[in-house]
């Protein structure tokens, strides 16, 4: 799954991505995950299935504010495929300037796994289910994927920002974990004046991935994640 740090201030809210979406761990596209809604002052970023943010993308005209959109999207959530979210789970991140700050909340999404014994044997009873949780976020830094629990100072600079998002990048290919991160490394903003994005930097790798793009014509679309 994709980068999707976040960094939450009284002043101002801020989020950290990767621009690369892929299929089965190989390089697809390079595109910006950072959506945002303007009318609500509002961003959000999904890491799992490209199909959810398609939907909400889609849905977001009903994004009156920060609470009508969390509803919007649990709900459709409900009335996904199952599929979407049997491996990975998936992730939804929501930050929005309401009042005199700022508010950010992340959905998550999992198969449940209750199982019973049957004839002698386990059986998943809710292979069809899925939870979905919502957490509020205080002030203080997010990271997606973690490097574990730490302290971190939310006065980071952009370049203390761009050194974290690398080294997330370089655990996963150290380790091998189930995500694929590069491109370049975005940032959005949310305070008092409105909502921005610009560019951190690149990862290390990004020439490679970008040669690497284009010789993928997967079948199953379905399976594109960020």
């Amino acid at each position: 799954m994709t980068v999707a740090n976040v960094v939450l201030e009284p002043h101002c809210a801020r989020l950290v991505q990767d621009t690369l979406s892929y299929w089965r761990k190989k390089p697809y596209r390079l595109n910006r995950k950072i959506k945002i809604v303007s009318q609500s002052q509002l961003v959000f970023t999904v890491r799992g299935n490209v199909a959810i943010s398609d939907i909400f993308e889609d849905l977001d005209h009903n994004f009156r504010d920060f609470e009508t959109a969390l509803s919007i999207m649990s709900h459709a959530i409900e009335e996904m495929p199952r599929e979407w979210f049997k491996e990975s789970g998936a992730e939804v991140t929501v930050l929005a300037w309401e009042g005199c700050g700022p508010k950010a909340s992340r959905i998550k999404i999992s198969s449940k796994k209750d199982y019973s014994l049957r004839d002698g044997r386990l059986v998943n009873d809710s292979a069809d289910n899925i939870g979905v949780e919502r957490f509020d976020l205080v002030p203080g830094v997010y990271l997606a994927p973690s490097l574990g629990r730490h302290d971190i100072r939310s006065d980071l600079s952009d370049e203390q920002l761009l050194k974290i998002a690398i080294l997330q990048q370089e655990i996963s290919l150290r380790h091998k974990l189930n995500m694929c991160v590069g491109g370049d490394i975005e940032i959005a903003t949310i305070d008092a004046s409105g909502v921005s994005v610009r560019t951190l930097g690149e990862y290390p790798n990004k020439a490679l991935t970008i040669a690497q793009i284009g010789k993928l014509n997967p079948y199953d679309v379905d399976s594109i994640a960020a």
